[in-house]
């Protein structure tokens, strides 16, 4: 850049690089090179895909890692070519594995010395263990020959049996020993994981010394159920990364439905013909199996009722032989969760829609099944009922976990939870059982929750959600090329049952639409080119680095793609996950990475020749260096920070820090955290953006020259390091200064109820308020009465959304901005720094559902509230729930989050998303009194709301409504008098909406400056009122008086439009600041050299 010149501080080794060295390649780095990575595979003649490269670097690098990717991914040839590599011991499943992986290594290599141990080879002697350079076995053969392999060393173990090998401790010990793992290794694996490591450790010095550094365990895949026991704990602290746990796919499938318009069977003849064969069609039982089969035989189409498991059909089915398979849709049935045919399974028909009957009773009682069942009648009650289903649904998440042994101890008839014996957890969840089943016979006869739920006596039939998931899901598998693509057409048998399992499937993304705007021959096409085997042809599959600024985050995101692999490198945690064309690993910067270099002479940046020299120290180098060790090993960067100025400079300190380790990085941005936005994100990356990055440098050295040159002037002249001034910081100071002396005129307010329950307010002065008492009268009149039409409020911004949280949940505004950042974190909100109203169409689209699903589809009035499309958007849900059903899906574990949320964290997420839906409704006719009362010599005017005369938005969020309105005298029933500030203190709400007003500030900094200046000790808190102190009000003088031109209103208010019009490109970079430069010479010693 000709105008701006970046110098990061101690980038290695002390050194120091500049933006042009670390971009131009000149920085030399030892690293490993697509050349290296080549010869690995070169006596395989094979071109390494995605995933082989990144294990391929992962090795030569010398770290310890899970190879995770499908069955026929050449997972077990790359293990035999790293094996190659260095001294190896390979662990296989069973000994006909381990003889053909002897003979494919020896096929390949000829002077490297293979040994194999297992039941099929003749023993070895120990020499020729000790003197092999690969040595092959099972997990069986290892235990089995404990005192040969415990006399030999290695320096890589590959477990390709995690299994048999996580399963037989022995094991586990043998390859430690055979690694040449320390007992002092062990045991301080073995106190971190017990988390007896001293509070006085540094932990980054503790895993430096627990990490194995030249040693290495690859593991082929994972366990397929997550294994905790304290060996496998320590495994995971010694290498890095998790080697018992389990991990999970993500899906690729068009859901879709029809509604019958004449006999479902004529449907089902018609679709199959059309979409061909591979298809299973899913019933309710096997005698409907067994008809449907026969129906579709009698129609020309090969169908087998696959009821149970039959080798010869399945072979058939394979084969092309059979065009359809009907099953079950029970989760049990072979076809919902035993089959993985890739490339003949191509789609489903779900005849009726999959229901599962639950039996509610003490002897089928378990927490989770009740969780649910409660769950989803409570979405059909009202008031105290409501609540008391949310106070079970609690309850029940927290015996959740009972042994099934103790839960069959407090199922039994002769439990006494009264006994001495008994625990008080034991004693709470009997009660809990107890109190959940009376509250299902309860209000199991409500003929509304009947209606709604399916309840019939004491069993509850819904539809079966996870049984459609799982069994679609078959139409989905991950292969050598991909995520297969997969079509499902659920024909709906019952509306009611439908929308019930579409209201299920939100939060998992599963987004329903009707067959009959779908293209099926495109989508046909599709599904038939992810089966088609792509021999000789390159797989179009990469490894990527996803990095994002916050842990939580990271997590949220993997998740999306299925359950992660989790693994440390240096401390910073890493999610692995594998989507349909990419390997993905995420993790996150922790914020920023640097920050300006303010110990340098002036603050870090200088003008040199027009150009801004700008010298930046690297704050976080451990997060740096873990980075840099990922991206070196990925075959793209994608950096993922938050879309506004802030996180456009994070972006580019990450861009230019990992540059020299991979060229290879793209930039993209979400306002909301959703696995629609992340995938539509990663397949349109997008330009970093210079002019947002050079504006957020701007106001960074702007801050720095005015905000700490007078820092440094208040702190000499009041002699107290702890103090600050800014641009923005002061003249926010002055408006609390200023109200803080307007507030000692005091005034009277009279506060009168009458006897009809109005309550009115007036205001006389001090001297007057004790009379006022004796007036028992309040004479109402010139009422006039009119009909109003009164449109919604528009959806939030971040000064607004303060406000609200503020005044309506007397929190402060760095809490409110906190639990946004973590329901924005975790998925659920729009980005919470905005101060655009702009409604995207997706966002509309989430109001239209919620509303029909609410019966309120007549109140729909979709607005896009302003704004261009693809511009910042309103804070909005990204999910179509309310507080109560998210709260009831996050107790029920039917939505499972990243973070945990707590009542604060609810309540501001109900005020988003009643704003938001309201926003989308139609105006509300009400009712408006204009009136004038007298009480006693005091007269007011007063506007009142009446009745509701046209629904609207007021179902969502109600309007404070009072009865008829009418001229004459009423009784007072109380009057209370209180004496107020007639220009009344600040609160934080009323800060930021002057802020906002005045425009001084950003959405990222309102709350920060208020926080900053309580912090100060400039201003106090009282009652949620801020008062300036002695000390605000002497600073505030000071600085006015000696540097009035730098910190006034208006040239701050300039000041920001002017930074704001470099990030839009309007205002020259450079020009500004020679112009910021010149001001500040003027007025501050500031040392430019």
């Amino acid at each position: 850049m000709q105008d701006l010149e970046i110098v990061f501080l101690s980038f290695r080794d002390g050194e120091s690089a500049t933006l042009d060295e670390l971009l131009s390649g000149r920085i030399k780095l030892n690293k490993i090179t697509d050349e290296d990575v080549r010869k690995v595979f070169e006596p395989f003649g094979i071109k390494p895909w995605g995933a082989q490269r990144l294990w391929a670097r992962r090795f030569l690098k010398g770290e310890s890692f899970a190879m995770l990717a499908p069955t026929g991914s050449g997972k077990t040839t790359t293990t035999i070519a790293l094996s190659l590599l260095k001294k190896s011991l390979i662990l296989l499943p069973n000994s006909t594995l381990a003889f053909q992986v002897w003979g494919k290594i020896q096929s390949v290599s000829t002077d490297k010395k293979i040994v194999q141990i297992h039941s099929l080879s003749k023993k070895p002697s120990l020499d020729e263990v000790k003197n092999a350079d690969v040595i092959i076995t099972t997990s069986m053969s290892l235990v089995k020959n404990k005192e040969i392999f415990e006399s030999v060393r290695v320096n890589s173990v590959f477990v390709d049996d995690v299994d048999g090998f996580l399963r037989r401790s022995q094991a586990i010990d043998i390859v430690l020993k055979i690694l040449g793992i320390t007992d002092e290794q062990i045991e301080l694996a073995k106190k971190m994981v017990t988390k007896k490591v001293d509070e006085e450790e540094d932990l980054t010095e503790v895993y430096s010394k627990v990490r194995v550094k030249d040693k290495q365990i690859v593991v082929s895949g994972a366990t397929q159920s997550a294994r905790r026991t304290l060996r496998v704990k320590i495994l995971r602290e010694l290498f890095g990364f998790d080697i018992g746990q389990s991990y999970s796919f993500t899906r690729n499938i068009i859901d879709s439905y029809l509604l019958p318009k004449r006999d479902p069977k004529e449907h089902l003849v018609e679709l199959i013909k059309k979409l061909g064969k591979g298809a299973i069609v899913y019933v309710r039982g096997s005698e409907k199996a067994e008809e449907i089969a026969e129906f579709l035989n009698q129609n020309g189409i090969k169908a087998s009722a696959y009821v149970k498991a039959s080798k010869k059909i399945f072979q058939s089915f394979e084969k092309g032989e059979i065009e359809v398979l009907v099953g079950t849709s029970s989760r049990r049935s072979s076809l919902v969760r035993g089959i993985d045919l890739p490339t003949s399974l191509r789609y489903t028909i779900f005849f009726e829609v999959p229901r599962i009957s639950i039996t509610i009773d003490r002897g089928s009682f378990t927490p989770r099944k009740m969780m649910m069942v409660i769950s989803h009648i409570a979405r059909f009650l009202e008031g105290e009922k409501r609540q008391r289903a949310i106070d079970l649904i609690e309850n029940l998440s927290r015996i959740v976990d009972l042994s099934p042994t103790n839960l069959e101890k407090i199922k039994k008839e002769g439990f006494d939870p009264s006994s001495k014996e008994v625990s008080d957890f034991m004693r709470f969840a009997y009660n809990v059982m107890v109190e959940s089943l009376e509250f299902f016979n309860e209000v199991s006869i409500d003929p509304i929750v009947i209606d709604k739920t399916g309840i019939s006596g004491n069993s509850l039939v819904t539809p079966d959600s996870f049984a459609y998931i799982q069994a679609s899901g078959r139409t989905s598998r991950l292969t050598i090329g991909g995520l297969t693509k997969g079509l499902s057409i659920l024909i709906v048998d019952d509306e009611k049952a439908f929308e019930l399992m579409r209201e299920q499937l939100e939060p998992l993304d599963v987004n329903f639409v009707n067959v009959e705007e779908l293209d099926i021959e495109r989508i046909i096409e599709e599904i038939n080119l992810t089966r088609e085997l792509k021999v000789g042809v390159d797989i179009e599959f990469n490894s990527r680095l996803l990095i994002v600024e916050s842990p939580t985050k990271s997590r949220t995101i993997s998740y999306f793609f299925g359950k992660p692999l989790r693994s440390r490198v240096d401390g910073v945690q890493v999610f692995e996950v594998m989507s349909s064309n990419m390997l993905l690993l995420v993790s996150a910067s922790r914020g920023h990475v640097t920050d300006l270099a303010i110990r340098q002479p002036s603050f870090g940046a200088k003008l040199v020749d027009s150009k801004l020299e700008v010298k930046f120290e690297i704050t976080r180098p451990e997060v740096i260096s873990s980075l840099q060790k990922l991206a070196e090993n990925v075959d793209e960067v994608l950096i993922a920070t938050d879309p506004d100025a802030e996180g456009e400079k994070i972006a580019w300190d990450l861009r230019c820090l990992i540059y020299p380790f991979n060229q290879n990085i793209k930039r993209l941005r979400w306002h909301e955290i959703t696995k629609r936005a992340i995938v539509e994100g990663i397949n349109n990356p997008e330009e970093f953006d210079l002019n947002l990055l050079k504006a957020q440098i701007l106001r960074k050295v702007e801050d720095a020259w005015i905000g700490l040159g007078l820092s440094q002037i208040v702190q000499r002249r009041f002699n107290r390091d702890d103090l600050s001034a800014g641009r923005v910081q002061t003249p926010v100071l002055g408006w609390v200064c200023e109200r803080t002396k307007e507030s000692k005129k005091k005034i009277a307010q009279v506060n009168v109820w009458l006897e009809n329950n109005l309550k009115l307010t007036f205001t006389t002065t001090p001297d007057e308020s004790e009379r006022v008492k004796e007036f028992g009268l309040v004479e109402i009149f010139d009422v006039k009465e009119e009909i109003v039409e009164q449109n919604p409020l528009p959806p939030y911004t971040t000064d607004s959304l303060l406000q609200d949280g503020i005044h309506t949940l007397n929190l402060t505004a760095g809490e409110v901005m906190s639990i946004a950042q973590e329901l924005f974190e975790s998925g659920l909100i729009t980005y919470h720094r905005t101060d655009s109203t702009r409604v995207s169409n997706f966002g509309i689209n989430l109001a239209r559902q919620y509303l029909e699903r609410q019966n309120l589809s007549g109140y729909f009035k979709p607005r896009t509230w302003g704004g261009e499309e693809g511009a910042h958007e309103c804070i909005r849900p990204t999910r179509a729930l309310s507080s109560f059903e998210l709260e009831t899906d996050i107790d029920a574990r039917l939505l499972l989050l990243q973070a945990r949320l707590s009542r604060k964290h609810i309540k501001i997420y109900d005020l988003i998303f009643k704003r938001f839906m309201a926003s989308q409704m139609s105006p509300v006719k009400i009712k408006v009194y204009n009136f004038k009362a007298k009480f006693g010599d005091l007269i007011s005017d007063f506007q009142f709301n009446g009745q509701i005369v046209e629904n609207g938005f007021n179902l969502i969020s109600p309007l404070k409504t009072f009865g008829e309105i009418s001229p004459g005298g009423y009784k007072v029933s109380q009057v209370q008098v209180r004496l107020i500030s007639e220009k009344p203190l600040y609160t934080e709400a009323n800060l930021i909406q002057l802020m906002r007003e005045k425009r001084i500030g950003r959405p990222s900094t309102y709350a920060p400056t208020v926080q900053k200046l309580k912090d100060r000790g400039y201003v106090q808190s009282f009652n949620g009122r801020l008062v300036g102190t002695k000390l605000g009000f002497n600073v505030f003088n000071f600085l006015i008086s000696k540097y009035e031109p730098l910190i006034n209103e208006e040239r701050t208010r300039i000041v920001l439009e002017a930074v704001d019009k470099i990030e839009s490109g309007e205002e020259n970079f450079i020009d500004k600041v020679i112009e910021f430069r010149r001001e500040v010479e003027n007025f501050l010693k500031v040392r430019w050299s």
